[in-house]
């Protein structure tokens, strides 16, 4: 079964169509309009950059030459000098739509804008021929780029890596030329070698036997005056005192006990001077070895 539809839905639905057109068409005027009206107030108080995102959104709604040059006023005033070289060539391309006098404009305010806009030019010799180069993030292929003045970043990838990057900073009019260079692969990393017991030397490895034998010849002297000593008084004792005669206890203890600290004194350094002389050789001998490593 085929089915039709009346005559006077399609009508009515053409109709609908167009009248909607109609009213968005008339409607983007009137909202450029309002945009436009907005901008001007607000560049009359000096509100540039408001001003500004006013007369591009007029613009966008509402194509006109005349829009576009305060577009193009409105950027220079904010300084996007390269932005205003644009609108300022497509208005000079359009001028039958422009007046005398906004046409004199456009040409003294694109050269005055060609003179402030900074120049930059990356000298690529020491990159390979197929890494990009992008200022600000954007691919540049001619040079000298234009640029509004400030600061800039400019980068080489190689791979979809980063392996070249610098900043400058350009001045109104700068003609500036900056250098990419690879940054130097970095060498792999090494383990640290173990660090070396710093040898010992030789005047700290030698002064306890001289120590040793100093002090040991110091009570082997002391030992041999008390032994001399406590000997004599001993066989003094034994000559005088006999059968007919008693002598003193006190005499006796104390030659007795000279020889005590006497046979004590030679035997502890006869003791140390052999401790000594076996410190010192082995001490010497300890010194060459770790000199001859």
């Amino acid at each position: 079964m085929k089915l039709e539809v009346p005559r006077r839905l399609v009508v009515g639905a053409i109709a609908a169509l167009l009248l909607s057109s109609a009213q968005q068409a008339a409607a983007d005027p009137r909202s450029a309009r309002e945009h436009l009206e907005t901008g001007l107030a607000l560049a009359e108080k000096g509100e540039w950059e408001r001003a500004l995102a006013h007369f591009e959104e007029a613009h966008h709604l509402d194509p006109q030459p005349t829009t576009l040059f305060d577009v193009a006023q409105a950027r220079m005033k904010t300084g996007r000098y390269r932005a205003a070289i644009e609108a300022y060539q497509a208005l000079l391309a359009a001028k039958s739509s422009l007046s005398e006098y906004q046409v004199n404009v456009a040409r003294r305010q694109l050269a005055t804008a060609r003179q402030k806009v900074a120049r930059l030019t990356v000298d690529r010799s020491a990159l390979a021929e197929s890494d990009e180069v992008t200022v600000d993030g954007q691919p540049v292929s001619r040079w000298p780029v234009l640029l509004d003045p400030g600061v800039h970043v400019a980068r080489a990838r190689r791979d979809g890596k980063v392996v070249a990057e610098r900043s400058v900073e350009l001045a109104e009019g700068a003609n500036e030329t900056i250098e990419l260079r690879p940054s130097p692969t970095p060498a792999p990393a090494t383990a640290p070698r173990p660090a070396q017991a710093a040898p010992p030397q030789a005047t700290s490895a030698s002064w306890p036997p001289w120590v040793v034998l100093g002090a040991s010849a110091a009570v082997l002297g002391v030992g041999a005056f008390f032994g001399v000593r406590g000997y004599g008084a001993w066989s003094d004792l034994h000559d005088g005192c006999g059968r007919t005669k008693t002598c003193a206890q006190d005499d006796v203890d104390a030659a007795r006990r000279d020889v005590i600290i006497g046979d004590v004194g030679i035997g502890l350094g006869v003791v140390g001077i052999a401790a000594g002389v076996y410190l010192l050789v082995s001490g010497s001998k300890d010194t060459r070895q770790v000199g001859t490593f």
